[in-house]
């Protein structure tokens, strides 16, 4: 239990995909601007690191060490297809919005990157527990920046009007805002958990 929670803070804190390594900031930003397309866009990057993960032990040692990646990458666009059908059968107003930016995270650099660590990895379950601990620690970033952009931005909570839109910070609603704030949410993350990069170099 102590292993499980060990990693999973590892994931969500230490080594965060957006806060710490600075990866998938373009489908963020993108979708951040709504709580219920950042909900879509997070649960869409924790399935697919998830099914990564699994894809990469299963091919560790049966592909040619050259097309891994590949055969990795190319399964993250096919899950992430099956993503963009059934949003646009069943949520097609999401779609819309961030239909053009789901597609990013089957490249971006969270794929690419968690990918390798997955099979260096021994243990499969260590491997699934990684992958868990890196979508949530996603999906924990983009929600609160949509939090923060949605409410105070916008004036709504889940598209239900608090107050009215005049009284909004509406530069959070514009992508320039967006990135002052996760500028913001990034300085004050290293500031209590430290820079990644001077650990790595301490090490």
């Amino acid at each position: 239990m102590k292993s499980f929670i060990n990693k999973m803070r590892e994931g969500i804190i230490s080594e965060n995909p957006v806060l710490a390594l600075l990866l998938g900031i373009c489908p963020l930003l993108a979708a951040s601007t709504r709580l219920s397309d950042a909900v879509v866009m997070g649960m869409c990057a924790i399935v697919t690191t998830l099914f990564s993960a699994l894809v990469i032990r299963f091919v560790k040692k049966k592909l040619p060490e050259k097309i891994k990646l590949l055969v990795c990458i190319l399964f993250a666009v096919f899950i992430i297809s099956i993503f963009e059908l059934l949003l646009r059968a069943f949520l097609l107003p999401v779609s819309e919005r961030i239909g053009m930016y789901l597609p990013l995270l089957s490249v971006t650099g969270i794929i690419f990157a968690k990918s390798i660590r997955f099979e260096r990895v021994k243990k499969t379950s260590d491997a699934l527990i990684s992958a868990l601990a890196c979508g949530v620690g996603f999906f924990a970033v983009i929600f609160f920046m949509a939090l923060v952009r949605e409410v105070i931005g916008n004036g709504t909570f889940f598209g239900l009007r608090i107050f009215p839109e005049e009284y909004g910070m509406l530069v959070l609603t514009h992508p320039s805002g967006g990135l002052i704030l996760l500028g913001v949410v990034i300085a004050v993350f290293r500031h209590f958990f430290g820079n990644p990069d001077k650990k790595e170099g301490a090490k």
